[in-house]
């Protein structure tokens, strides 16, 4: 493979990595609001 072909894969892996990362921290964030909300009203 090419270096191009190279670094265009690991820009996608990396984006999709991050594009992950991001949402999955989102849905943490907002169960622990929930919680909050059910402890304290």
């Amino acid at each position: 493979m090419s270096k191009n072909v190279l670094e265009k894969a690991a820009f996608v892996f990396a984006t999709v990595v991050i594009v992950s990362a991001v949402w999955f921290w989102s849905l943490q964030i907002e169960s622990v609001l929930d919680l909050l909300e059910m402890a304290y009203g």
